[in-house]
């Protein structure tokens, strides 16, 4: 897993399959004080939200990825206690490689971090 800028563009090819999951640590425990989330735009218009309870455990997926351009959007939400949140979006390719993994972090209290993702996926 590396840690990704803000916006980030990932070529990949059909078949593959996106992937996404979050959770929270407060000084090295688990804290369910935050929130996550992922909005997708497929390339026809149809949008699909995974919430934090599909993040958390996830993994979330969209597959398989057809031809076209997809946006996505993920938030991540501190609570008051400040947890470092961390979400994690990657793409499985059809041969089980993982050619894009990204994680996000935020840990300032009470705060909202947003990532964005494009997604051009080709035959």
């Amino acid at each position: 897993m590396a840690d990704c800028p803000e916006f980030v563009i990932w070529n990949v090819t059909a078949g593959s399959k996106f992937c996404g999951q979050s959770s929270a640590e407060l000084e090295g425990t688990p804290s369910d004080d935050y929130n996550a989330g992922v909005h997708i735009v497929q390339p026809g218009g149809d949008a699909i939200d995974w919430a934090k309870s599909d993040l958390d455990p996830g993994p979330a997926n969209l597959s398989p990825l057809e031809k076209g351009g997809y946006g996505a959007s993920g938030k991540l939400v501190s609570g008051p206690s400040g947890p470092t949140v961390t979400l994690q979006a990657w793409i499985e390719a059809p041969n089980g490689t993982r050619p894009f993994d990204c994680t996000w972090t935020n840990s300032d209290a009470g705060t909202e971090f947003h990532v964005s993702i494009t997604i051009v996926v080709r035959t």
